[in-house]
């Protein structure tokens, strides 16, 4: 493997029934599958939910204990690890931690 080849490894695997294909991905880093999201449509829901999948730094910095620093750390994760899946995968990001996404969870969507 050349050195600047990816050392993520992704396996795909294909489960097949009568009615559906089920693609489930894994990756060597986390070592679990990771569901494939579907793309997400607006910055903020009909329920007035603020979409972290979406949402753009002036949006995010709106969220209670998101700041510009905090608010470029998730678009950054984003882009770096594709759409947030459910609302807990904030709790991977550095700097957000159980007690501020529990001021945030009912102000966010995926």
């Amino acid at each position: 493997m050349k050195s600047s080849a990816s050392r993520t490894l992704v396996f795909l695997a294909l489960i097949i029934t009568a009615s559906a294909v089920i693609v489930s991905a894994v990756t060597e880093e986390f070592g679990k599958p990771t569901p494939q999201p579907k793309e997400p449509v607006s910055i903020i829901s009909e329920e007035g939910l603020i979409n972290i999948n979406t949402a753009d730094i002036d949006t995010l910095i709106g969220l209670k204990g998101i700041g510009q620093v905090r608010a470029q750390k998730i678009i950054d994760f984003r882009t770096e690890n594709g759409y947030f899946v459910t609302k807990e995968d904030m709790l991977r990001i550095d700097g957000i931690g159980q007690k501020l996404f529990d001021e945030i969870k009912d102000d966010i969507t995926v």
